[in-house]
């Protein structure tokens, strides 16, 4: 019997990642690089501004705040500056 590894990829971290970010940002995942192969350093990039992004809605919800109360405006704003800062 052969089992399946639901271990997702480094690479698919990176897509969902950035799919997540884009997303909630109104950009596409093809703005940040080729989606189906980011190169190392957009990799990193988009995982650091990930984190960033979860440190940011963690913020929110620990005043009682959901993702859906976030203006789409603002979260543009934060998403561009976390892949700004991630690129530093």
């Amino acid at each position: 019997m052969e089992t399946i590894s639901m271990t997702f990829s480094d690479e698919q971290i990176v897509r969902i990642c950035a799919y997540s970010l884009c997303g909630h940002a109104g950009i596409s995942p093809f703005s940040l690089g080729d989606y189906w192969n980011y190169t190392e350093e957009e990799s990193r990039v988009i995982v650091e501004a990930h984190k960033l992004w979860d440190a940011f809605t963690d913020a929110w919800e620990a005043a009682g705040l959901e993702i859906p109360d976030i203006p789409k405006t603002t979260k543009k704003k934060f998403i561009t500056a976390a892949l700004k800062q991630a690129a530093n």
